[in-house]
């Protein structure tokens, strides 16, 4: 791996200015908001969504306990995730073809109490110049969406969470569709693995999990 593949990430329902400034200013986090969703789609983006990437191991632990001393503070209602990128791969553009078979379903559920994610897939590419039938089939997998300002232009996230073991045999599986089939432009899948979180409140919503996969071969593992 190499430099900022560690990740803090605050996702806030609700977050007072004043605390936004401390965090923008003092912790060195930056304002990577969501804008909206792709309709019809499972969604489940924060109203606040903040960023703070860091070099090494030493640097992340630091920092991540830093945040929650400050915002356990506040009156921030919300979470705070720390993570390492596990995988990350570019999706080599070509024109989608449709004859690529798309068989997973993802059947989520909530997180039991108490518990967190182990990790979660990205795939990221550019909403605008993709081509519209593989975000369709994607989103028909049950993956949830949001649509992300990027330099390019606009973003589409899709993102599917939960244990390390379904979670890694559906990036294997993922990532070969998304080679055979083409179609994205700027495209991305990322394996992001939990190291550390903290949740401010008991009633805070978390999205949901993967509780079963359909049409996953075992030749993926």
């Amino acid at each position: 791996m190499g430099l900022t593949d560690f990740h803090i990430h605050v996702d806030a329902t609700s977050l007072d200015g004043d605390v936004l400034e401390t965090l923008t200013h003092d912790h060195g986090f930056r304002e990577t908001n969501f804008c909206g969703h792709p309709p019809g789609i499972h969604h489940f983006e924060p109203a606040h969504h903040l960023t703070l990437k860091c070099e090494e191991g030493r640097e992340f632990r630091h920092r991540f306990s830093r945040a929650v001393d400050f915002l356990s503070s506040t009156s921030m209602r919300g979470y705070l995730e720390g993570e390492v990128v596990i995988a990350d791969w570019h999706i080599p553009e070509s024109p989608f073809d449709t004859r690529v078979p798309l068989a997973l379903a993802f059947e989520l559920a909530p997180l039991p109490a108490g518990q967190f994610r182990q990790t979660e897939i990205h795939i990221t590419m550019d909403r605008d110049r993709s081509d519209p039938r593989l975000i369709e089939r994607l989103c028909g997998t049950g993956m949830f969406a949001a649509y992300l300002p990027k330099p390019y232009g606009t973003a589409v996230v899709l993102t599917v969470q939960g244990d390390r073991g379904p979670i890694a045999q559906s990036f294997d599986a993922l990532r070969t569709y998304l080679l055979e089939a083409g179609g994205a432009v700027a495209g991305t899948i990322k394996e992001e693995r939990i190291l550390n979180w903290w949740v401010s409140h008991e009633d805070v919503a978390l999205p949901p999990v993967v509780q079963r996969i359909q049409g996953l071969r075992r030749s993926a593992a």
